[in-house]
């Protein structure tokens, strides 16, 4: 038996792609899986990967955490939950993913400096989340947090590809 395997990218950039009453910090993308998906397929778990990229020059944060709403259907992480922990040491959220920042370039301009911080998510540094079914999916809600914070953290544009395997 062949398992069902697919990518949805969400970019930020297009600005006809996605809609928000805060900013592309909590974005929600329309999506439509006919012509990927066959009807029964809607009803199987999946596991979901994240691959993202963005680059930032007024990020000052070491790593960010990242909820998904995958069109109101139930998530569940496959390891121990991720949690943020605010400034007061209050639990902020449990987080489907965590984004380290690196630094990649400083640029010198009057009269001040310019560090470019490159946001990375790889498949590889995390564990899946299991969607239980995607009998609900026109829509994925990304939200980024403020580790430091716990707050919502605004910034953009960014590409994020949600990778989907059929369990």
């Amino acid at each position: 038996m062949v398992k069902k395997m697919f990518s949805l990218a969400l970019n930020s950039a297009d600005l006809t792609s996605w809609t928000s009453s805060i900013s592309e910090a909590a974005a929600t993308f329309r999506v439509d899986p006919r012509g990927i998906l066959d009807t029964q397929d809607y009803g199987k778990d999946y596991r979901v990967y994240l691959s993202f990229q963005e680059v930032t020059t007024t990020a000052n944060e070491s790593m960010m955490g990242l909820r998904l709403d995958v069109g109101g259907n139930k998530l569940q992480h496959r390891g121990p939950a991720i949690a943020g922990i605010t400034a007061n040491g209050q639990t902020a959220y449990d987080f489907h993913f965590i984004g380290t920042f690196q630094n990649i370039a400083t640029t010198a301009t009057s009269p001040s400096l310019v560090i470019l911080k490159r946001i990375v998510i790889d498949r590889e540094d995390q564990g899946p989340i299991i969607v239980k079914s995607l009998n609900r999916l026109d829509y994925i809600t990304v939200t980024f947090y403020s580790l430091r914070t716990g707050n919502i953290f605004a910034y953009g544009p960014y590409l994020a590809i949600l990778h989907f395997e059929e369990i």
